[in-house]
């Protein structure tokens, strides 16, 4: 035994740092209260430091750099969208997003960059919210295999943990979030809810609880993680840009880089017209010079650059028609001619380039979210089948690192999933997901890192970020958030132009990146 609370609370949670334990607030058996408690491991002693703004209970407390988050919970112990942060540098009190599903009993835990707040309610809800401090904005992702209210929670240096809970069930089965998906992790001895269970040094305890009365027994679990893939060298990253607008103001276009300058193709501009010239721009004169019509006239397009020719397939034309055909534009003669045409019209798709082959990737014949997945091979001029994606989506973005191709999020509900597909095997696999949900996005490789760049169906996002290989990270914000736009990547340039903002937009915007190339394997998600 050590030292006793100064004020006897229950419904609460505790966080470490360093050799103190937090404990804000917490139900004395007849109110709540609004106390800060910290207990000093070394000297065995309690102190009180600044309150919480109000009572609080049935929240749930994790601690992150240097801070103490009291998430869901209310004053009476009800459901809520608490998000109140304790600064321990300056012994103060401040208000954190507001969480998007109230709740009371979840239990939360950090991997050292998100926080995830899991679970919880009298209903065992599935639901989890994931809190990115840098940003102060939350996002759900995918819910747990089975709800459960008062479980507990840790992180084992690879994977997010909820264990038990179920507040009249006591379930003994417990998951872990591999950065995917929840899996299956092994069952407890004694079900209960509002446990205590904390991770370190390879061991997990969970003590106590509640299982139609009072639980007093404990038990252990050993995990071992091979240490997470550590992230490349650090690329430097500057600010986004503006640079001269482009000449006609077009949503629903793309863009690739090929011999120097960036290529902007297709697209729909004002009055729904899509017979509009490639637009070519030179970095080292900040010019945009108009270039030949293409045959079609199409937007809900992707593009890749391979030599001199820049491929088009598919896409929407007048009246909104889908069409098969794979339009090539020639650089340097300025032309556009019409190769062997894809299987089926398809359109909202994303185009990626890999080892000579066009990835045609999601959309469908009417540009509907879709499974589609068409392979075109220059050499031969020849379309095939490969397989399809795991979840259908259309308004995609894609990139390849010369490894794997990702395609990531897409849907007017801007899904937040990446799909990885690997060329050498024709498997689909899920990847981590995004830090937020994007859809008509767009998408480039840095040669490090794989990055997603605005889009946002109706919300017009001007974040950024990037997959490091092993987890995405926030990005340089842009100065204009837009949807459906072009954007590509060349000799340490990004590039952004066009796209949707409740209007036609012309604007465009750079972003210097200068990083080593450097080609990783993906980390193992789970041993």
């Amino acid at each position: 035994d050590k030292a006793h609370l100064l004020t006897g609370v229950s419904n609460i949670g505790a966080a470490a740092i360093g050799q103190y334990i937090y404990i804000p607030g917490g139900f004395t058996g007849i109110n709540g209260e609004s106390f800060m408690q910290r207990y000093n491991i070394v000297a065995n002693t309690m102190t009180t430091l600044a309150p919480l703004t109000s009572t609080l209970y049935a929240h749930t407390v994790v601690a992150l750099d240097n801070k103490v988050y009291a998430l869901g919970g209310d004053e009476t112990g009800g459901p809520a969208i608490t998000n109140r942060i304790y600064d321990v540098g300056t012994n103060s009190w401040q208000t954190g997003a507001p969480l998007l599903v109230p709740v009371y009993y979840a239990t939360a835990v950090t991997d050292g960059y998100y926080i995830y707040v899991i679970g919880g309610n009298l209903d065992d809800i599935a639901t989890v919210q994931r809190y990115n401090p840098q940003t102060d904005a939350w996002a759900i992702i995918p819910d747990l295999a089975e709800g459960r209210a008062g479980a507990g929670s840790f992180f084992d240096g690879r994977n997010i943990w909820a264990v038990s809970g179920g507040w009249s069930s006591y379930l003994t089965s417990t998951e872990y979030w591999d950065g995917v998906s929840w899996q299956s992790g092994p069952t407890v001895n004694v079900g209960a809810r509002t446990i205590g269970v904390a991770f370190g040094d390879g061991l997990a305890l969970k003590a106590s609880g509640w299982n139609n009365d009072r639980v007093g027994t404990a038990e252990v679990l050993s995990v071992e993680c091979a240490p997470p893939h550590p992230p490349p060298t650090a690329c430097t990253i500057g600010e986004w840009e503006q640079v001269s607008s482009i000449n006609t103001a077009r949503s629903r276009p793309a863009m690739t880089y090929a011999n120097g300058r960036f290529y902007l193709v297709g697209g729909e501009a004002e009055a729904g017209f899509y017979y509009i010239p490639i637009e070519e721009y030179d970095p080292l004169t900040d010019t945009w010079t108009d270039k030949a019509i293409p045959l079609i006239g199409v937007a809900n397009i992707g593009v890749a650059a391979v030599g001199d020719y820049i491929y088009m397939p598919g896409g929407t034309t007048n009246g909104g028609v889908t069409i098969a055909e794979l339009q090539r534009y020639d650089i340097q003669s300025n032309t556009v001619v019409t190769m062997t045409s894809m299987p089926a019209p398809n359109a909202a798709h994303a185009v990626v380039l890999y080892d000579n082959q066009l990835h045609v990737l999601g959309g469908d014949n009417n540009g509907s979210p879709g499974f589609t997945h068409y392979v075109y091979d220059i050499a031969t001029d020849s379309w095939s089948s490969a397989a399809p994606l795991l979840t259908a989506v259309n308004y995609p973005t894609a990139a390849s690192d010369g490894e794997y191709i990702y395609v990531m999020g897409g849907n007017t509900n801007n899904y937040i999933g990446v799909q990885r597909y690997d060329p050498a095997t024709d498997i689909w696999t899920a990847a981590p997901i995004m830090d937020t949900g994007r859809g008509g996005a767009g998408a480039f490789f840095d040669g490090q890192n794989i990055w997603a760049v605005g889009g946002g169906w109706n919300t017009y996002k001007t974040s950024t970020e990037y997959f490091d290989g092993y987890r995405w990270q926030v990005g340089p914000e842009t100065n204009v958030g837009v949807r459906t736009m072009g954007v590509a990547f060349g000799d340490g340039m990004a590039l952004k132009a066009g796209g949707w903002h409740s209007a036609y937009i012309n604007y465009a915007e750079m972003l210097n990146i200068s990083c080593q190339q450097f080609i990783y394997l993906p980390v193992l998600l789970k041993e």
